[in-house]
């Protein structure tokens, strides 16, 4: 008879593996010839799982904006001080402007920062901005050559921040972008990777490939799709994944003339 003990640290492994798979979106599994025997061995009438079809996405509409609003190119400075009296939607909440270089060699979007975890020179919380520097060290970037910005423009009260809130802030992230004039975007987290690429798809599949960015301010711009430094310190096991990421902006920063 099998040890219970034995049996409870099983079912915990496969609970864990199963949870880790959720957050990498995986959500069935291909019926392989071993799980097939595997499945036959204790059920009468095995069956293969259906394969989920792929949806495509919705085609994202872009808006074209006024002439007036296209030419109007204003600097960081401008946009962090009209930021502080944003009146776009209802939200009582403290502006939460981008921090970084003005002419940066990378521009990262992540998602918002928590009010609970507020400070004036971070962008998330203490713990997550220390991982993401030590992510840019490891490839040569520091503070003076990263601009770091949040599609939610002001401090938010929990997680993860709604599409309606990131769409209200979508115009000073086009403002952000317009003066930077990035070529190359790195997008931490869902709703960052969904807001430049337009791809609502797990962000697994929109890993560790350069995609067009969909915004106007930064149409001639590139998008690399990694996790967000909050995931992270929850998942260990998805650090050699970020890691196969940096290499790959790496490789594009040095790629890139001047």
């Amino acid at each position: 008879m099998t040890d219970p003990a034995v049996l409870l640290h099983l079912l915990r492994q496969t609970r864990n593996l199963l949870a880790a798979h959720a957050v990498l979106g995986l959500s069935s599994y291909p019926a392989a010839l071993e799980l097939r025997h595997f499945a036959a061995g204790r059920c009468s009438t095995p069956a293969s799982p259906p394969l989920r079809a792929e949806r495509r996405p919705a085609p994202v509409e872009k808006k074209t904006e006024p002439a007036a609003q296209q030419q109007a190119v204003l600097t960081l400075s401008e946009i962090a001080r009209q930021l502080s009296g944003c009146r776009r939607c209802t939200a009582a909440a403290d502006p939460a402007p981008g921090l970084g270089a003005e002419r940066p060699k990378l521009v990262v979007v992540g998602d918002c920062r928590l009010a609970s975890l507020a400070a004036a020179d971070v962008l998330w919380s203490r713990e997550e901005d220390e991982l993401f520097w030590r992510m840019m060290a490891k490839i040569q970037l520091d503070r003076n050559a990263v601009y770091v910005t949040n599609t939610v423009k002001c401090v938010q009260q929990a997680l993860p921040p709604s599409d309606k809130t990131a769409q209200g802030c979508l115009f000073w992230l086009e403002q952000e972008l317009r003066s930077l004039r990035p070529a190359l975007l790195c997008a931490v987290g869902e709703t960052a990777a969904w807001l430049l690429t337009g791809k609502k798809i797990p962000l697994l599949r929109l890993r560790g490939k350069l995609h067009p960015c969909r915004l106007t301010a930064a149409s001639q711009a590139q998008v690399l799709v990694t996790y967000h430094p909050r995931l992270l310190l929850q998942q260990l096991d998805l650090r050699w994944a970020a890691w196969e990421d940096l290499q790959l902006l790496q490789r594009r920063l040095a790629a890139k003339p001047g």
